[in-house]
């Protein structure tokens, strides 16, 4: 079927030269209509999944098939139906508006996992469009004397037509598969793309006609847009794309040098030679280009935040359990020791479980790994907001928590219950115990905030800075050695 309409459609643009004026435009008609049954068949196809960039195609050939027709009736009808002719030109206006949409919806969907490609090559496209701009259309467009809107919308229909191009090529470079339906649309498009730039400049001035053969280029692309409701693989263009690497290489960073400073310095450039500014390229390319270039700055800061994020992340906290490990604790106790703003005292309890072992040598090491993580979890859910809760590694566990004086065990009996409770792994239900030391960090050698062993400083002050670090740090770490001590022993009372 694919290559049948294929066939078919491209043997009328072949004839298309040979025909008589009313047999061209009736042949321009019958091939825009043409283009729509397959792209219905498309849209059947995929009903099911994700349909909007097939409802807008679908809308967009529509627009472009009405177009054809009402501007038929209003070249070869009556002398009343004249009006009809400016009419199909906003209906082709309105279909350029959505199949450039409906291309964007499917860069977005498809590419959602490459944007610092897909910006960059938009970046790179545009400005390729802005030299073919000022070195092709707008001398001719000035020789024709056309005015400021009509250059403003041409220069747009063709910046934004090869920025969408460009889009897709990125696509096609990162597909994990050959997608011949996005060939073909990319191929239509820059085929749209062509019968723009030479139906400018193949205009005959103050007539707005055209040599019969530039309309060729245009029915081609439609024959390849209509083709992609074909292909078999058209229902794979919605699906989301690979993940490529985002690096700004020195080569990329090069050209998208270049494209930045080439709006600029083509647009105002004539003037140091004598020749006009370019004010459209100035101000509607410059102004997109600046965006674009923005929103690629921003992106790149986010990307570097997040990376920090991560680093920070795994340096502080335990890769199983997500707890903070170790190297996070110590830091977080020596600063709340270093000065507790809040009532009550510090306790740090040194947990460790009892019978770990034998169920990481019955069930195996996942197993093994499943039930630290839930204990975890349980030590969690087991303190207040603003207690910490970390793992230094193995089956040890350390807790800091705030409790009154006298309301120590409270706190020790429901960690104790949190974890005596069965837990289910590998389909069975095992219970492990734990071994908890208790240190109170302010008291037994952890000095109280504002002392020193010795009370060597004036005004029973810490040290600022440094200094003052250090000493919390070493008290954190007398008090965790106490805890440990104090773990040691009731692990040694429980045998």
């Amino acid at each position: 079927m694919f290559w049948a309409y294929l066939a078919g459609m491209l043997s009328l643009v072949a004839v298309h030269p040979m025909l008589p004026v009313l047999g061209q435009d009736l042949n321009y008609v019958v091939v825009t209509l043409g283009a729509v049954p397959p792209i219905v068949y498309g849209y059947w196809r995929v009903r099911s999944d994700y349909t909007l960039p097939w409802i807008l195609i679908l809308i967009a050939m529509a627009s472009f098939s009405m177009a054809s027709l009402v501007w038929f009736f209003g070249a070869h009808g009556p002398p009343d139906l004249r009006p009809l002719v400016e009419g199909s030109r906003a209906l082709g206006t309105l279909g350029k508006i959505i199949i450039l949409t409906t291309t964007v919806v499917i860069v977005i969907r498809r590419g959602r996992n490459d944007t610092g490609g897909i910006l960059d090559t938009t970046i790179i496209s545009m400005a390729v469009s802005g030299v073919l701009w000022d070195y092709l259309l707008l001398p001719s467009m000035r020789a024709d004397g056309d005015g400021p809107l009509a250059m403003i919308g041409m220069f747009t229909s063709v910046f934004v037509l090869a920025g969408v191009l460009g889009t897709l090529v990125r696509l096609i470079h990162t597909a994990a598969q050959r997608l011949l339906s996005l060939w073909l649309m990319s191929a239509s498009l820059g085929a749209a793309l062509l019968s723009t730039i030479i139906g400018e400049l193949q205009s005959v001035p103050m007539m707005g006609t055209r040599p019969p053969w530039t309309d060729m280029v245009l029915m081609c692309s439609f024959i390849l847009m209509g083709s992609v409701g074909l292909e078999r693989d058209s229902p794979l263009l919605v699906q989301e794309g690979p993940t490529p690497d985002d690096v700004l290489s020195r080569g990329r960073l090069v050209f998208l040098g270049v494209s930045v400073a080439s709006i600029p310095v083509i647009g105002g450039g004539h003037q140091l030679i004598g020749g006009q500014v370019d004010g459209v390229l100035l101000a509607v390319g410059g102004l997109a280009i600046v965006a674009l270039v923005m929103i690629r700055v921003g992106m790149l800061s986010a990307q570097r935040n997040r990376a920090q994020q991560a680093l920070l992340y795994q340096a502080t906290h335990d890769e199983l359990t997500g707890l903070a490990n170790r190297r996070a604790f110590v830091a977080t106790a020596a600063r709340e020791l270093s000065c507790p703003d809040r009532p009550g005292q510090p306790l740090i309890l040194f947990c460790d479980l009892d019978g770990f072992k034998a169920v990481n040598d019955r069930l195996g090491h996942a197993a093994g790994d499943q039930l630290l993580v839930e204990v975890g979890g349980r030590l969690r859910d087991g303190v207040r907001e603003g207690d910490t809760v970390s793992r230094f590694g193995g089956d040890e566990f350390v807790i800091l928590c705030w409790a009154e004086p006298g309301n120590e065990m409270s706190i020790v009996t429901r960690v104790a219950e949190a974890v005596y409770r069965p837990i289910e792994i590998c389909g069975e239900l095992v219970q492990v115990g734990i071994s908890i030391g208790v240190t109170v960090a302010a008291a037994g050698g952890a000095l109280p905030c504002g002392a020193l062993s010795g009370g060597a400083l004036p005004g029973g002050a810490l040290p600022g800075g440094p200094v003052r670090d250090l000493v919390a740090e070493d008290l954190a770490e007398q008090a965790i050695k106490r805890a440990d001590l104090a773990m040691y022993e009731a692990k040694r009372r429980h045998r």
